[in-house]
């Protein structure tokens, strides 16, 4: 698996995504969802009126998305969706898989009601947008409630420069989860 997809998020000071982030997460799940297919130029003017952001958080998220090789800079010629094959997405889904059962296993204990709370929130919601088949709406309350178990956990076990974030439809920790920390919350 080649490191270049692999990628720390930010999350604002408060613990919420910023714009950034959230065109980022868009643009991943078109990424995902072959809306952005391989090898094409990605219209930054077109996606700035699809998010309804200016042009600023559309090349700040393509810029991220480069650093992880999803996006590829053409000098003079703009941003082009990058290839990628079969086996660097399984690599890519393998180490996601072992990074977030840790991250949930360190999470899972130290939740509280309030936390739960939250997390079946989140989940309500993802089942409302899967209904839906809003997939863009569904990636961004996944990642949501990824990083709120994530920062409950008190310390990420992805190391900064070795986070696997590829905003995958698959985790290891499923909404369902939450309903079960729920009992486990209960039964201490």
């Amino acid at each position: 698996m080649t490191s270049a997809y692999l990628s720390p998020p930010t999350l604002s000071t408060h613990g919420r995504p910023t714009v950034t982030d959230t065109v980022e997460e868009g643009l991943r799940s078109m990424l995902i969802t072959g809306a952005l297919a391989p090898g094409s130029r990605i219209d930054q003017v077109e996606l700035a009126r699809r998010f309804n952001v200016s042009i600023v958080p559309i090349r700040e998220a393509m810029v991220r998305l480069a650093s992880v090789g999803l996006i590829e800079i053409a000098s003079r010629r703009g941003f082009f969706v990058a290839p990628i094959s079969a086996d660097e997405l399984v690599d890519l889904y393998t180490v996601r898989e072992v990074l977030e059962e840790q991250a949930a296993r360190i999470a899972v204990d130290r939740l509280t009601d309030a936390d739960v709370d939250v997390l079946e929130n989140i989940a309500d919601a993802m089942g409302v947008a899967a209904k839906r088949k809003d997939l863009d709406r569904y990636l961004i309350l996944n990642r949501e409630f990824h990083f709120t178990l994530y920062r409950r956990g008190q310390a990420s076990p992805y190391d900064a420069d070795h986070r696997a974030d590829v905003g995958s439809q698959r985790s290891v920790l499923t909404p369902a989860g939450a309903r079960r920390a729920r009992s486990r919350v209960a039964r201490r």
